[in-house]
């Protein structure tokens, strides 16, 4: 009798920890300072930027516009910035227009990393689905049409993961603008 009694209280105890421990990893997934994480993201943007003084570029870098993106994925964050930052210079301004292109970035939420989707010259695609795979449970099953996140075809990222480096040369990659490549500028000197 004694053997049951502590087996049931054994029952009890375990049933709590895996309730505290439930909680405590749901906490601290609500707890993301994505404030922080989006200042980060748009700092990728910033190539082009040019000099500044550093509340000026502060300034520049909080007003762009930042969405981050409905996902069926759990341990990731997407995001798409609009790239709206003039460049400037010491003494003079560039004003840059047609800067209608957006940068697509994921966050993976366990190792604090950055992958660059689109937008970018250079593209995180390989890292960020060797990391997909590794942390999501269940990758393209039982999803309709590609919508794991929404803006974003993530069939057309994983075609493209999937070419070898030859067959990418040969089809470049065609998911999402370069935005360096569709940028237009004008320098206007004060």
């Amino acid at each position: 009798m004694g053997n049951i009694r502590r087996f049931i209280k054994m029952k009890k105890i375990i049933f709590l920890i895996l309730v505290l421990v439930s909680f405590t990893v749901n906490c601290q997934k609500a707890s993301i300072d994505t404030v922080s994480i989006a200042f980060k993201a748009k700092l990728f943007t910033v190539s082009e930027y040019g000099v500044s003084d550093k509340n000026q570029v502060i300034k520049d870098i909080e007003s762009q516009k930042i969405e981050f993106l409905e996902t069926k994925y759990k341990k990731f964050l997407f995001m798409k910035i609009l790239f709206s930052q003039p460049y400037r210079l010491i003494n003079s301004s560039v004003n840059t227009l047609e800067r209608n292109c957006y940068y697509y970035l994921a966050f993976g939420i366990d190792d604090s990393r950055y992958y660059r989707l689109g937008g970018f010259s250079n593209l995180d695609v390989d890292s960020f689905f060797r990391d997909l795979e590794l942390r999501e449970e269940g990758i393209f099953t039982d999803i309709d049409n590609g919508k794991e996140v929404d803006g974003i075809d993530i069939y057309c990222l994983h075609e493209y993961y999937k070419m070898n480096h030859k067959k990418r040369f040969r089809k470049g990659f065609n998911c999402f603008e370069n935005c360096s490549d569709g940028t237009q500028t004008t320098i206007e000197i004060h």
